[in-house]
């Protein structure tokens, strides 16, 4: 089997359409589909882990979309049930505020945090252990380079509904911090451009300054009846869903925001491959408009009472308890959908456990 990955014949830099004038990768959309299919991986989510994936299509059936401009009431935009990839990219709030911005300079969709989606609390815990083969992550790819070697990362991209909280201060205080709807998560596979094989796997957990580049070597893999063998393996971390090469304690944050992986429900996804963002002409043939959203995917929430507060009380009373759970913007809004990924450094376990991140290279 001839695994190499050869570049699309035509002139990939020139993208009539692209915001940049340039796009992410020389490969074809046929090739980067064979590439994210040939290395997709399966994930085992954690035993305890109320908190499930869906996929974007799904979460939106559950969702409202609301606008908050300064110095008005909340807006109702689009009740439950009118949320889709289509209205996403067409609607606009009474004020005009179209819903999505257009592109930024560096090719990600423009953000305006105004716009959020508020889930109902009922499916928050996303697709039932029997429905998990229909969840899809989604994939793209982009040139790049790891220690002077050109290389394809394909990133692929898991979601929640919600971001389960963290339990801190012992058993004393058992206060919840981290809770938010809306967890965007991921895990890339550098792979060389010249030979096609895998060289190693970025996981990422929470932001980029805490990920892990781990050698091609070192991934855990299994077989399987159908015919597919050595599929690389993912382990999710309880309640916050960062990506790990192996099962077991990540200590993080003065041991109060430890993440902890095992083997729970093997989850083993469909893929979907994700067009450039300024590609509006795919989008639409592959239903994925709602790349072109700029607001946020969920609402904001706090500790205390994230449970109970409405978006209205959430504005009016902002004093009643510090956010601690920051519901995140849309994929194409991120830099990692552009830019590498703490230029593929791995951050040390003292990094880790006493939050030594570097402001220069944290890619959220």
């Amino acid at each position: 089997m001839d695994n190499k990955v050869r570049p699309a014949a035509e002139n990939a830099f020139t993208g009539v359409g692209s915001a940049t004038g340039r796009r992410r990768s020389l490969l074809s959309w046929e090739q980067q589909t064979a590439l994210a299919q040939r290395l997709l991986p399966v994930f085992w989510l954690h035993p305890d882990d109320a908190y499930r994936p869906e996929g974007f299509e799904t979460y939106f059936e559950h969702c409202e979309l609301w606008f908050h401009a300064e110095g008005m009431p909340p807006e109702l935009v689009l009740q439950r049930g009118q949320v889709t990839a289509a209205a996403l990219r067409k609607t606009r709030s009474s004020t005009g505020a179209p819903a999505s911005c257009g592109m930024a300079a560096d090719g990600r969709v423009s953000t305006d945090k105004r716009w959020m989606l508020r889930c109902d609390p009922a499916h928050h815990r996303g697709a039932d252990g029997g429905e998990l083969g229909r969840v899809p992550v989604y994939a793209f790819v982009r040139d790049t380079s790891l220690h002077g070697e050109p290389c394809h990362a394909v990133t692929y991209v898991t979601f929640y509904p919600y971001n389960g909280p963290y339990r801190i201060g012992g058993l004393c205080c058992r206060m919840l911090a981290g809770g938010h709807e809306a967890d965007v998560e991921h895990v890339t596979f550098l792979v060389s451009q010249e030979g096609g094989e895998l060289r190693a796997v970025w996981f990422n957990a929470h932001h980029a300054d805490q990920g892990q580049l781990v050698p091609a070597a070192e991934i855990e893999t299994m077989d399987f009846p159908d015919g597919r063998s050595n599929v690389p393996v993912v382990y999710v971390a309880l309640n916050g869903h960062g990506t790990y090469p192996r099962a077991g304690t990540s200590r993080r944050i003065f041991n109060v925001g430890n993440d902890v992986t095992g083997r729970g429900q093997l989850w083993r996804p469909k893929m979907r491959l994700l067009p450039e963002a300024w590609d509006t002409e795919r989008q639409e043939q592959t239903s994925t408009t709602w790349l072109q959203y700029s607001g946020r995917l969920g609402t904001p929430q706090s500790a205390a009472d994230w449970r109970h507060r409405s978006p209205e009380e959430q504005l009016e009373a902002p004093w009643r308890v510090r956010e601690v759970g920051q519901a995140p913007a849309g994929i194409a809004t991120k830099k990692w959908w552009v830019n590498d990924q703490n230029a593929w450094r791995s951050s040390s376990w003292c990094h880790r456990m006493f939050c030594l991140w570097p402001d220069g290279h944290t890619f959220r």
